[in-house]
């Protein structure tokens, strides 16, 4: 069962249709959410620059110098999860605004928005 902010665990005393559930524990769940949206948000950032990648023709072993810049919601995902886009993405580098990208585009989803740029390295 989900409350606002909190999520509540339940033990079977039962194992028939008439199950009671019994509280065991209570999880504070306010933190966790914002680490989750930022992992979310960056795993969507990673998806875009692999989906750019393919737009651009670049083969799957290219590395490229990666930018990525955008609202305050892609802005606070970069800062925690940089390394990991970086990895998953075979980039070498970290320049945004770019004046010799080969490649941009502008990416929105919900209320946050986001510019990915990079050139072969």
């Amino acid at each position: 069962m989900f409350l606002p902010g909190k999520m509540l665990y339940y033990r079977e005393k039962e194992c028939d249709m008439r199950r009671i559930g019994e509280i065991i524990d209570e999880l504070d769940l306010k933190g966790k959410n914002d680490e989750l949206v930022k992992e979310g948000w960056a795993r969507e950032i990673v998806r875009s620059i692999q989906d750019a990648r393919k737009q651009a023709g670049l083969e799957v072993s290219d590395r490229i110098v990666l930018g990525v810049s955008g609202s305050a919601g892609v802005e606070k995902a970069l800062a925690a999860y940089r390394d990991y886009v970086m990895t998953e993405t075979l980039a070498t580098g970290w320049e945004t605004g770019q004046s010799a990208a080969m490649f941009s585009i502008d990416r929105e989803l919900g209320d946050e928005k986001w510019t990915v740029e990079f050139r072969k390295a």
